[in-house]
């Protein structure tokens, strides 16, 4: 699925990925060299948690992995 990312907070170590909703995500499923920023494109697997949607193995999509 793709989205961008909406906020992500360095010192916390997560933020929020829209697309058709809001994606929580972690920097430990960031995939990419680039640390993650507001707007960036990205590609990401979603999962349905029991508090709500999570991004799982997020990648920056101009890194073309």
């Amino acid at each position: 699925m793709k989205g961008r990312i909406k906020s992500f907070g360095r010192r916390a170590g997560f933020g929020f990925i829209t697309a058709e909703t809001d994606y929580f995500f972690h920097i430990k499923e960031w995939k990419s060299y680039f640390n993650p920023e507001p707007d960036m494109e990205v590609e990401f697997k979603p999962v349905k948690t029991r508090k709500g949607w999570k991004a799982t193995e997020v990648r920056r999509l101009k890194d073309g992995k």
